[in-house]
């Protein structure tokens, strides 16, 4: 496999970033297995990693989406007394013709709306966070499927990844190695270890 970036723009757009397909399928089905043996071991430790894990990030963001909200519906506020205000201004005082009264209600609405719909964006958002426990045992059920997994297929990928990140080439201690990021469906980046290690001939956990 080589970077889509590279190949569609050249090099002032990325680097190679090859990988044989082979050696990944090698890193990945030891992956698997690795979690899936962890899961057979203690799977309360697992559980309360991943848990811990996903509350850090969780928390700040969504702490941020209440952050954005709260402004959201500030603003929405204001241009609901602001509409309101056009209106009053328009019948009661004739203070504005109907071109500009038209033109400054649309105007103010398709800015509401345009709130009112990242308000809803990020409250979605807000409730999918809040199912973090249960996106951690749907992952926890499939992984612990492939204990004995001896053959990856296309099948078993899509059911259980949702991308693969692989890393610049980087020389350490004179051998040549990449990093490896597998991302599940559902729990996103699972090993603790900031990646998996790839060198020319040897595949390590």
């Amino acid at each position: 496999y080589c970077c889509s970036c590279y190949t569609s723009s050249g090099s002032s757009a990325c680097t190679r970033h090859t990988i044989y397909e082979k050696t990944l399928t090698e890193l990945v089905l030891k992956e698997i297995c690795a979690h899936a043996e962890k899961l057979e071991l203690n799977e309360t430790a697992v559980l309360e990693m991943l848990q811990r894990r996903r509350s850090l990030a969780s928390d700040n963001h969504v702490e941020n989406i209440r952050k954005e909200i709260t402004k959201l519906r500030r603003r929405v506020h204001e241009l609901e007394q602001a509409t309101a205000k056009l209106y009053y201004e328009d019948k009661s005082m004739g203070a504005l013709n109907s071109d500009v009264f038209f033109m400054m209600l649309q105007k103010r609405e398709k800015e509401r709306q345009q709130k009112m719909k990242r308000m809803n964006n990020l409250q979605a958002e807000m409730d999918l966070c809040a199912q973090d426990n249960f996106h951690i045992q749907k992952w926890m059920t499939l992984i612990r499927k492939y204990l004995h997994l001896r053959e990856l297929d296309r099948a078993i990928v899509d059911e259980l990844i949702d991308h693969i990140e692989i890393g610049e080439r980087t020389l350490v201690n004179g051998q040549s190695r990449r990093s490896v990021k597998v991302y599940y469906r559902f729990v996103g980046l699972v090993d603790e270890a900031p990646s998996l290690q790839v060198n020319e001939n040897k595949l390590s956990l």
